[in-house]
């Protein structure tokens, strides 16, 4: 609770900061500082709670999913589905997992198909990763929301009207706080000149944690059973080929992330408090040992960004296939 309010404060503090500072350098400033503070919530307060493990009490974990939702703007009930039910269960499965679609932008998976511009995303991948937060809210959710589709290959369930209401009180709030009391506040061009350096903050911070951890050079990407209905493999199985801790031994990134390097962990154990990841990965990787798995680790997030970033070159050409010779440290 003593990091939540950390959080917290300092996305409050940033905030008001950006939309008082008297100088535009302060302002740009505060935008930088909102943008790290807005991920370090999600990080920390929105994927936790939304887990059910920000608190032992389910009440709590909802209102704080629904609070960080109205903080940050993205849909509760989409991202769960997409978080939940399928990016858990099918993790790194194209057509499967949301988190590898990029609507055609990126190719992060080796059954995705090849474009002719995907052999330049060595080059542009930070602008698509830049513009993500703003695609997510602002596009993305209500694409989704009105189609009634995740992405072109699932399906959603039928939303409630609790949920239906939750949507559009989520939409409303974030646009008024971070469109329309900026652009009053500072003017149009002012505002969305920080919060265009707010979201670029956000939305690198974002997909630089949670993208290394599925989309490197040590992780797979499997395919479904015959049946298309189960992975090939055992479920945990298939969460360690497909899933990388990263930065293990960095106690200042451990916190920030919210746990979050410890990848492997957070997908075996989903609905357990980050707080308890780094004594679980001292298991998991006897277990893995023992059992002949593969445990994947990079010692930094530098060495997991580079893996990443092997990835997203091995997959610009058509015959890439995203697999890597190199073992994890």
């Amino acid at each position: 609770m003593g990091k939540a309010l950390i959080m917290l404060g300092w996305f409050a503090l940033s905030y008001t900061t950006m939309l008082l500072a008297e100088t535009i350098e302060m302002r740009l400033t505060a935008a930088v500082s909102l943008g790290a503070a807005a991920a370090g919530v999600g990080f920390n307060i929105f994927h936790d709670s939304n887990h059910h493990g920000f608190s032992r009490s389910k009440a709590c974990n909802d209102t704080t999913a629904i609070f960080c939702c109205l903080l940050l703007g993205p849909s509760r009930f989409l991202w769960q589905q997409k978080h939940h039910v399928f990016h858990h269960r099918f993790t790194n499965l194209h057509a499967w997992d949301d988190d590898i679609e990029t609507r055609g932008s990126l190719r992060l998976s080796p059954d995705q198909p090849h474009q002719p511009w995907h052999r330049l995303q060595p080059f542009y991948w930070p602008v698509i990763y830049a513009a993500a937060t703003v695609e997510w809210f602002f596009i993305k959710d209500f694409k989704q929301y009105f189609t009634g589709r995740l992405n072109p290959y699932l399906d959603l369930p039928t939303m409630t009207l609790a949920q239906h209401s939750e949507f559009w009180l989520t939409k409303f709030v974030y646009v008024v706080g971070f469109v329309a009391l900026p652009v009053w506040v500072l003017g149009v061009w002012s505002a969305l000149g920080a919060l265009a350096l707010f979201h670029v903050v956000f939305g690198l911070i974002l997909t630089c944690v949670f993208q290394l951890a599925h989309m490197n050079d040590v992780t797979e990407f499997p395919h479904l059973s015959a049946d298309e209905r189960t992975v090939e493999e055992e479920w945990a199985v298939h969460q360690l080929r497909t899933t990388a801790d990263f930065a293990p031994d960095n106690v200042l990134a451990a916190w920030y992330f919210g746990g979050l390097n410890f990848q492997v962990e957070h997908h075996l154990f989903p609905g357990v408090s980050h707080r308890h990841y780094p004594a679980l990965a001292r298991i998991v990787a006897e277990a893995a040992r023992d059992h002949g798995l593969p445990y994947n680790v990079y010692p930094s997030w530098r060495a997991a960004l580079r893996g990443h970033m092997n990835n997203i070159g091995r997959l610009a050409h058509p015959s890439g296939n995203g697999v890597s010779n190199r073992e994890a440290v």
